[in-house]
């Protein structure tokens, strides 16, 4: 796989990872091993002869040496090798990655070690920005900007190399990616907050990133179990690469107990002195680190305002410290609260004073519960053996695992009041009024599937795996529904909703100690069957096999990888009109509702014409359909979009693109025809790149490939038919495969291409604004990239897409003859 950053010089990965014949080891690990096993040999003592656990140690310590002896014969080479291991391996023991990279070859291991480099340039950045943002001295602020350009630079590289597969076809590179995925959902699993980085944690990730680089104190909020205490936890290491300090409040949490208190000891001399025992919260000022007050709101008000009084405080200003004087605080210092806020399931939280509110006002977050297909992601990460495999039947793989997901899903939905109406009527806890039963303290978590999960680990490695893990998962939720802790109505309707999924086949309404009528509901019946069905189950859980991690890639029970966005979906075609009439047809509607006035259909202002796409081999027609362009339109909404990020037009604007429309009517008209054009764009002439850049900025702004940045980046760039006010035809198609005159073009070289019917970055950008005020979706999302060969970064034509997991436009540049068949061009037409 050729990483599209070509010319920069990437870091050969560690040795032990596939890149060097012979050696399959990790030779810092190995010495470590040996380490302890001396230590632990040490620790028994006087060894007396027999042993058994001595003996162990000492064949251990035999058989590494044997190992590492055939490595020492260059000193030098030897030691690069441990120097370079040291580095990967934390990573192992719980993961085998050294498996799992001769599975899927040298794509998994440039995608690990390329995402860890990218993780490693992010702390270093963030950390940078942040004193960036409170360094007065310009000369410094210049040094620290230095190393922050210098790093993003090295991020941007190695995040191409995990575009790179990301974007790729092929599907060894696809099922790669998917595996270290999973993989890193395991070692988030197992590294300290127990949280895996899926794309919705990611997300949470990087808003408490965008929201931290301020420095201002953090809220996060949302129902029990949704991993919030984790997630501080999780963005403290991963934006500051520090463990961030905690504090568990309660009613009884006080001032020592958080700032901390005097000590007394021994001075040496036989008499005593005193000595400050520095709190979390000093800790946490002095060391620069950040600090999570857990369940914020189970303090006194007194309490919660003295910690208020920390929140003006900015690094390198000298907080007075009760007992301790003042301590200066250091970069890296951020103030995570988390909470259950005030609620009937909550009675006992206490409402936030309104000077506290107004402080978070800003910089809170929601957190909310994992949806089910990235549920199923962690279970699949949590019952993975350290080579990325999976022991278990596929009846568990593919139907109890996917069906546990969803049951949680709907638990977790039951206590936040949200149950799906068709689900609240299959279990009858929908009334006459509509109005649904909820849980009010039974809900499942992560959580609670870890603590199953381990118990079902534990209980192989003990050889008491009696049962089948189905027959194991009924057993574990018989537990928790027959915990009378919960109200008999949380333990109900929890175990109707397992029925309805599947659960509970093995076990009976009189094993919950609950009525005997409440799987009595027709669906539930129907699912649940008779015996016979729970030993059909039971069954087919029993043939239990061995899974790999490249199997366990292809897995996607929820139908959510891989799948294009239609953006005519939502407009489903009805008689013998064409899916394009209607989703044309609706953002004129849209439009219309915008400008506030109808669309004029005067022949000066609007042109209509029938278009029909031949198949070049049969010659049959595979699309057709008439088109109907209005200048007026056009002019109304790029105008307010031009108006709303403040790019100036001049005053004959309107009058210069009419003229232009009238003049190339019939020219319009037939481009139309040819190649169904329905979107007229109308851009000024001569605003500078770098302007349209920053005033079209959408979300996280941009990501620039270097073989753009070498061309001089956006101030660099050069383009064709940008200095004249101009109106130009494109596709109002979200991605190239949704149209067949785009589709077409896909894996076409630019060197093959018309450039005078291409799009230019600067009006591809104005589009991109434009198709999203329109239609709330972004052209060219994660699908295909598309060429704008208008523009030119140095000798190579430039070429855009929007990565929807970041949140910006992607901008890169290629070769006249480069091509991909995930790369095509938007053709267009531009009358000036």
């Amino acid at each position: 796989m050729k990483s599209p950053m070509e010319g920069v010089p990437l870091p050969t990965p560690s040795p032990n990872e596939g890149t060097d014949s012979g050696r399959d080891v990790n030779l810092y690990s190995l010495y470590r091993e040996r380490q302890e096993l001396r230590k632990s040999l040490h620790e028994l003592g006087v060894i007396k002869e027999g042993n058994p656990e001595a003996e162990v140690y000492k064949e251990g310590i035999k058989e590494i040496t044997d190992q590492v002896s055939k490595f020492r014969r260059d000193k030098k080479v030897h030691k690069e090798y441990v120097q370079n291991d040291r580095e990967y391996a934390p990573k192992e023991g719980f993961i085998d990655e050294v498996s799992i990279a001769k599975e899927f070859g040298s794509v998994y291991t440039e995608i690990a070690y390329a995402s860890d480099k990218v993780e490693d340039s992010t702390k270093v950045i963030n950390q940078n920005l942040q004193k960036i943002s409170l360094e007065n001295d310009p000369y410094k602020r210049k040094v620290l900007e230095r190393v922050v350009k210098s790093f993003e630079t090295k991020r941007n590289a190695y995040s191409e190399i995990y575009h790179a597969a990301e974007y790729s076809t092929r599907s060894k590179d696809k099922r790669a990616i998917r595996a270290h995925d999973l993989v890193g959902y395991k070692k988030g699993l197992h590294a300290e907050g127990h949280i895996a980085m899926t794309p919705c944690v990611k997300a949470y990730v990087q808003e408490i990133e965008k929201k931290m680089l301020t420095g201002d104190p953090m809220f996060l909020h949302g129902p029990t179990g949704t991993g919030k205490t984790s997630l501080g936890r999780l963005a403290s290491e991963v934006l500051t690469g520090k463990t961030a300090e905690m504090v568990y409040c309660n009613q009884q949490t006080r001032e020592s107990n958080i700032w901390g208190k005097t000590g007394v000891r021994g001075d040496g001399k036989g008499g005593s002195e005193t000595f400050d025992i520095l709190g979390p919260l000093a800790r946490s000022i002095r060391e620069g680190k950040p600090i999570i007050f857990d369940e914020f709101n189970s303090l006194e008000e007194d309490q919660m305002r003295m910690i208020k009084g920390v929140f003006g405080y900015k690094p390198g200003d000298e907080v007075p410290v009760t007992g301790n004087g003042k301590i200066k605080m250091a970069p890296g210092f951020q103030i995570i609260c988390t909470a259950n806020l005030k609620s009937e399931k909550h009675p006992d939280r206490r409402d936030l004073p309104d000077e506290i509110k107004r402080e978070f006002e800003q910089n809170n977050i929601e957190i909310g519960y994992n949806p089910k297909h990235e549920s199923f992601d962690i279970m699949l990460a949590r019952l993975m053996n350290p080579d990325g495999s999976l022991d278990l039947s596929w009846h568990d793989i593919n139907t109890t695992l996917p069906k546990l997901a969803e049951a949680m899903e709907s638990i977790q939905q039951a206590y936040s009041g949200d149950l799906n109406d068709e689900e609240a009527k299959s279990i009858g806890v929908m009334s006459a009024a509509n109005k649904k039963a909820g849980l009010k303290s039974f809900v499942m978590t992560q959580g609670s599937v870890e603590s199953i999960f381990d118990q079902w680990k534990v209980e192989g490695k003990m050889g008491k795996h009696r049962k089948t893990f189905t027959e194991f998962v009924d057993e574990r939720i018989k537990t928790a529904l027959t915990f009378k802790a919960y109200g008999v109505e949380d333990r109900t309707l929890a175990a109707k909703i397992f029925a309805l999924k599947g659960f509970l086949k093995t076990v009976s309404a009189e094993d919950l100690d609950l009525p005997k009528d409440i799987f009595s509901g027709v669906k539930i019946k129907s699912e649940r069957g008779g015996k016979e069905k729970a030993e059909e189950v039971k069954e087919r859980s029993a043939k239990v096999g061995h899974v790999t991690l490249t199997e366990l890639t292809d897995l996607d029970p929820f139908d959510v990888r891989e799948k294009l966005i239609d953006p005519i979906s939502e407009f489903a075609p009805a008689n013998n009109e064409s899916a394009g009439d209607i989703f044309s047809r609706s953002i004129e509607e849209r439009l219309r509702k915008i400008s506030g006035k109808e669309a004029k259909d005067k022949d000066i202002t609007s042109i209509s014409s029938h278009y029909e796409y031949k198949n070049s081999k049969t010659g049959a027609i595979e699309h057709a359909e008439d088109i109907t362009l209005s200048i007026e339109v056009a002019l109304d909404k790029y105008t307010e979009i031009y108006k709303e990020t403040g790019i100036d037009l001049p005053p004959d604007f309107k009058e210069q693109i009419e003229d232009i429309w009238s003049r190339n009517r019939d020219e319009i008209e037939k481009a139309v025809a040819e190649k169904g054009f329905d979107e007229v764009i109308v851009a000024p002439a001569d605003i500078p790149l770098e302007e349209i850049k920053d005033k079209m900025k959408m979300e996280n702004g941009y990501f620039t490939g270097s073989n753009f940045d070498s061309g001089g980046g956006f101030a660099g760039a050069k383009s064709v038919g940008v200095d004249k006010v101009r109106v130009i035809l494109a596709h109002a198609a979200q991605n190239l495969v949704d149209h067949p005159e785009l589709k077409s073009t896909l894996g076409v070289k630019t060197q093959d291409v018309n450039i005078e019917e291409t799009l230019s970055l600067e009006d591809y950008i104005i589009f991109q604004r434009q198709y999203f005020k329109v239609t709330g979706k972004h052209l060219d999302s994660d699908s295909n990239v598309t060429w704008t060969p208008r523009t030119k970064s140095g000798a190579r034509f430039v070429n855009s897409n929007w990565h929807s997991g970041y949140g910006r436009l992607h901008v890169g540049a290629g070769d006249a003859a480069h091509s991909s068949s995930s790369l095509g061009c938007r053709s267009s037409r531009y009358f000036s």
